[in-house]
């Protein structure tokens, strides 16, 4: 039939089945037997088909302004130790605040549900979410690295917001700590900071596989005016030991995830920004109030819900065979914890000496 679009119904005639039938196969909906979609896949390849990009934006387009239904709900896994744990972590708060606006945009309502809830076992748990009938499932972050959610992911769709958790491989779209860090970095060496300090919990760096720090030590040996100190990753954080290192590596900035460590530098005697500058690497407040990174939890969110819609439209469930990451860009606040930009020292580019550096108090 050369000359017009192969359409599902031409498929469905050649091969003597109904046009529904065809539908379903494309999308490997399980309702189809796993040999009627493979000879309905091979006979659409053949006959060159492809579906038509107008026809997918009408009908994705009807499914976005249908009235919520009972199977419109997304669910929201928190993996949390508690239930009030998951409501104390500002950045998943975000996180879910930027889903359940996105969701409610789109016609969806977005529940929480906390799965180490007492005696619920990943069994029970299978029959919660399936009884639900929940068009889909967003992973939030786990409160530590490295986890595994045993459930029966062939059943939903769903995406993952942590690239720590190992278990299930799906689709993650989370932040991007490597180019947070290289901006701040960076922007740390246009303000004239030459000893650049990283300072914080240990598990913070582990729960983004180690982002931070591999990008600190990748900024660091690109920029030879740059004076090599230690990181501060200590699995017992505190401020004596904060101090500490402060007072062995003399950081001219230090750059933490921890707001606490302005504070602790204040209270030992440094001025900040005049002795020691400070970047908050995860800086909520837009105010001025602290130079930082702002790392866009809400956006991240609102595309954990847009990837998953997608998925819920194609009828993609499981874990897919390929997993694909989306990493969401960041943005500088400009703030009033770090010097103006080469104030007193020497230019990115320039040959000048910097000036003397202010001594540390003891």
């Amino acid at each position: 039939m050369p000359g017009r679009w192969i359409t599902q119904r031409d498929i469905a005639e050649k091969i003597g089945v109904h046009v529904t039938t065809v539908s379903l196969a494309l999308r490997n909906h399980p309702s189809i037997s796993a040999a009627t979609r493979g000879k309905i896949q091979e006979l659409a390849r053949n006959l060159g088909y492809s579906p038509n990009p107008a026809l997918s934006s009408l009908i994705a387009y009807r499914r976005a302004v249908k009235p919520i239904r009972s199977e419109s709900v997304i669910g929201f896994l928190t993996p949390y130790e508690s239930e009030r744990a998951f409501r104390q972590c500002l950045c998943d708060v975000e996180f879910f605040s930027g889903a359940q606006k996105r969701a409610q945009e789109l016609g969806y309502k977005l529940d929480c549900f906390w799965l180490r809830q007492p005696g619920l076992t990943a069994r029970r748990w299978n029959t919660i979410l399936q009884t639900r009938n929940l068009a889909g499932l967003i992973v939030g972050p786990l409160p530590t690295g490295r986890g595994h959610l045993r459930l029966d992911w062939g059943r939903f769709s769903a995406v993952k917001i942590d690239p720590n958790i190992f278990w299930p491989p799906l689709h993650c779209i989370t932040n991007n700590q490597l180019e947070a860090m290289r901006l701040a970095m960076r922007t740390a060496f246009h303000h004239g900071y030459r000893r650049i300090g990283v300072a914080m919990r240990h598990s913070h760096n582990e729960r983004v596989n180690r982002y931070w720090s591999a990008s600190y030590l990748d900024e660091q040996s690109r920029q030879p005016k740059c004076i090599p100190i230690p990181m501060c990753l200590p699995r017992d954080w505190g401020e004596k030991v904060f101090l500490d290192w402060v007072s062995a590596c003399q950081p001219d900035v230090v750059l933490s995830t921890h707001v606490k460590v302005q504070g602790w530098l204040t209270k030992a005697g440094y001025r900040v920004p005049e002795d020691i500058g400070f970047i908050d690497l995860d800086c909520f407040d837009h105010s001025g109030i602290r130079a930082g990174i702002n790392q866009q939890h809400r956006q991240v969110g609102s595309t954990a819900v847009d990837t998953l819609i997608s998925l819920i439209h194609n009828n993609e469930k499981g874990l897919p065979e390929t997993p694909r990451t989306i990493l969401l860009g960041n943005c500088w606040v400009e703030g009033k914890t770090i010097r103006v930009a080469n104030g007193g020292m020497e230019s990115v580019n320039g040959d000048s000496k910097p000036s003397a550096r202010m001594k540390l108090h003891s």
